[in-house]
């Protein structure tokens, strides 16, 4: 049996939403039905799933979750009139875009969170260790700049993705107060182990993907500082009671990437609740702002936003429990 991945999470997540939605009458008079598909990440491909999933369902909405996915999706959903929200972090995937929408955690406040905790630790050097993707690439641009404009030292290094010895590069960087470590969680532990392995005895940052609840026993350093959603708060009593209802059912942990897709289809939910259930309405209404409370926290649009940010805030792991600072 393959290990589940997050595509498998929010899919779950997903279809557990919609299963409670159905139960009070759906949207309207209709029923959701949730349409998944994994894709590689290959235009030709994304593109001829797309089309063949216009045909055969014509879906009211497209949710994908990458910066990547979205850069490729996007120009087909402005294109066929449809809204796509993307759990994507990267902004300039919605500038200038009609159908394009975006529901994740922004590179602005995972920068916020690594700056207040580079503040918290009294540390005047920093070390970034990111990988070649395009958002941890704009992540170390931005974190740099501010860092620089805070009267901090700062030293980059990118990682390609096919490479899974990383010692190299650590050691370019271990002269600094702090090390942060952009990437997906499919690199974070062993970059982690490799700043583990080189002996620094500095301060070890990550992004909020640490703060899954499957990555805190693979980290080898203890303590580890990172950014971290709300839905891990203990006093976060609705993200408690929906994580033990999943948990319950699909017998794995819940994330912050469940969370969000969940939160995405009760929000689609709410906006169309007493209106048309078309393409055209949810545009309109998404574009209109609106308060939304989710598992997630809540959070307030104004009208005309298409960048739905989920915050994160400064935490720690040790001994494998999550404490927000």
């Amino acid at each position: 049996e393959e290990p589940y991945s997050h595509a498998d999470e929010i899919e779950m997540a997903s279809e557990l939403a919609s299963k409670e939605l159905n139960e009070w009458g759906g949207i309207g008079e209709s029923h959701i039905q949730i349409v998944a598909e994994v894709v590689e990440l290959n235009a030709t491909l994304v593109t001829e799933v797309f089309e063949r999933i216009e045909e055969e369902h014509h879906p009211l909405v497209y949710v994908t979750m990458s910066c990547g996915m979205m850069t490729i999706l996007s120009p087909l959903a402005e294109a066929a009139a449809v809204p796509l929200i993307g759990m994507a972090s990267a902004l300039d995937t919605t500038e200038h875009r009609t159908w394009t929408y975006r529901y994740f955690m922004s590179i602005a406040s995972e920068v916020h969170s690594v700056m207040s905790l580079l503040d918290l630790l009294d540390a005047h050097s920093l070390g970034i260790l990111y990988t070649m993707s395009a958002h941890a690439i704009s992540v170390n641009r931005t974190l740099s700049a501010e860092a620089v404009a805070a009267g901090l030292s700062t030293q980059s290094v990118g990682c390609p993705t096919i490479e899974v010895d990383y010692s190299d590069e650590v050691d370019d960087i271990l002269s600094n107060d702090a090390i942060f470590i952009m990437t997906s969680c499919e690199y974070l532990a062993g970059m982690l182990d490799a700043v583990e392995e080189s002996g620094y005895s500095g301060h070890v940052i990550t992004a909020s993907c640490g703060s899954s609840p499957d990555m805190r026993g693979m980290l080898p350093i203890d303590p580890v500082f990172m950014s971290a959603p709300s839905i891990y708060r203990p006093e976060n009593i609705y993200a408690l009671n929906f994580a033990e209802q999943f948990e319950d059912e699909f017998d794995i942990s819940l994330t912050h990437h469940g969370a969000i897709s969940y939160d995405i289809v009760h929000l689609v939910h709410d906006l169309l609740k007493g209106h048309n259930v078309t393409r055209e309405d949810l545009r309109m209404r998404l574009d209109a702002g609106f308060v939304f409370t989710g598992v997630t926290g809540t959070i307030v649009i104004s009208s005309g936003t298409h960048d739905f940010d989920v915050p994160v805030y400064p935490a720690v792991v040790s001994g494998g429990e999550l404490s927000y600072l």
